[in-house]
């Protein structure tokens, strides 16, 4: 043959990857494999993977036959959701252009039911070029694509799970009709709840992430506004009331005219890093929130997204201020990723006047001190590791590593109380 049929599914990997912002794309027969593939591939025998207690009952199952336990949790989800605490998504809900997270295993369902609606197959994304080459040998039996029987050596496991040309080629033709821009589906009705099933009765049932918030508390979102962050962060705290704080000359033609947004000229003076626009669009959000009858708030950077705002919003503190962490350099500040805390101390905090700082965190940390309000701080940077994920647009990363593990590039030392 002049042609290897098989070659048609590189092409649809190709288009994939390069739909999602995917450095790599690795099809296979079924989101459901695709999902045992990659725990497969990072070794999870012996661990413990939390998941929703209402999605599709084959991630379990997966989970298990990798040898590993399932932990259920009653958290919401739209679209994907992780692993935890592994990089791995169940993306099977969600499908549109730039949705690829660095760092990451996303799964891809091309279900009948699915968005796009091949019939069979799915997809792993990814941007590590080693996990390429080993997923597709274990896609195909442990053989090398194109190697004869007779020729190839296995040094590793594989199973039969590789998309064949057909369901590829039909990939192709809906993807080349497919939006640019295209919401997560929604189960309707609901998935049912894992937990309760005779199969999973063993395994653990976390409590649910209670939190602080309520009808009294609400996220604001503050800065300047980027498309694919913004569709993100929309996405991330679908569960939440938000408000938008930015301010004008940039192009808002992709927000929703449902949104709650402020928009606030920019100073004549931007001061140090653009600190005055900061300062000035933060406390307008929160204001905003104050008059409209919220107690407590969540400031929250419009270049960062999360996919688990319930784990993090139970680890919150009561009558305390919520910060990331404490940075020892440069003099020592706090920073301000987000903070939660209640409206009424947050606007203290970012009321400062007659600081001159060389960096913003610097104003917020001398204000802290000012007012007394160190006494109130909490820090949640110790007690996120393996439960959150917070994406950073601006800098194309999560804030950990793939292991969960302090990210020593980041120049970040961390102590538990102000001193």
């Amino acid at each position: 043959m002049l042609r290897n049929p098989f070659e048609i599914v590189s092409w649809f990997e190709d288009e994939v990857a390069e739909y999602t912002g995917a450095p790599f794309a690795v099809a296979v027969d079924s989101c459901t494999n695709a999902l045992f593939l990659c725990l497969e591939y990072i070794n999870v025998e012996g661990q413990t993977i939390t998941i929703p207690t209402r999605t599709y009952l084959s991630v379990p199952q997966s989970i298990m036959q990798a040898g590993a336990k399932v932990a259920f949790q009653n958290t919401p989800w739209s679209g994907a959701y992780q692993l935890a605490p592994t990089q791995i998504y169940d993306s099977a809900k969600r499908f549109t252009s730039n949705m690829y997270k660095s760092g990451t295993f996303m799964c891809l369902s091309f279900h009948h039911k699915k968005p796009l609606p091949i019939g069979k197959g799915g997809m792993i994304l990814t941007d590590n070029a080693a996990a390429v080459i080993e997923l597709r040998k274990m896609r195909y039996e442990g053989r090398t694509a194109g190697m004869s029987i007779h020729e190839d050596i296995l040094t590793s496991m594989g199973w039969n799970m590789y998309m064949t040309p057909e369901e590829a080629a039909r990939g192709l033709t809906l993807l080349s009709n497919y939006p640019s821009n295209a919401p997560d589906m929604q189960e309707d009705p609901p998935y049912p709840d894992l937990s309760k099933h005779p199969l999973f009765v063993s395994e653990t049932i976390l409590p649910t992430p209670q939190g602080i918030y309520n009808d009294k508390s609400c996220v604001v979102i503050q800065g300047p506004l980027e498309e694919k962050a913004y569709h993100a962060i929309k996405s991330g705290w679908s569960e939440y009331p938000v408000i938008f704080s930015t301010w004008g000359n940039q192009n808002l033609d992709f927000v929703s005219p449902d949104d709650e947004i402020i928009i606030t000229p920019k100073p004549p003076v931007r001061g140090t890093n653009n600190i005055n626009l900061q300062k000035i669009s933060t406390l307008e959000g929160l204001n905003r929130a104050k008059k409209l009858g919220y107690k407590r708030a969540l400031k929250w950077r419009s270049d960062l997204s999360t996919v688990t705002p319930d784990i993090l919003m139970s680890l919150f503190k009561k009558d305390k201020i919520n910060l990331y962490a404490y940075v020892n350099a440069e003099g020592g500040y706090i920073t301000d990723f987000f903070m939660e805390g209640e409206i009424d101390d947050l606007i203290t905090l970012w009321s400062f006047e007659n600081i001159k700082p060389d960096f913003p965190e610097q104003a917020l940390t001398e204000q802290l001190y000012k007012t007394g309000l160190k006494d109130k701080v909490y820090f949640v940077y110790d007690d996120m590791f393996g439960k959150i994920n917070i994406y950073w647009h601006k800098r194309n990363r999560f804030f950990f590593n793939r292991n969960g593990i302090r990210n020593p590039n980041e120049n970040t030392y961390f102590t538990k109380l102000l001193k």
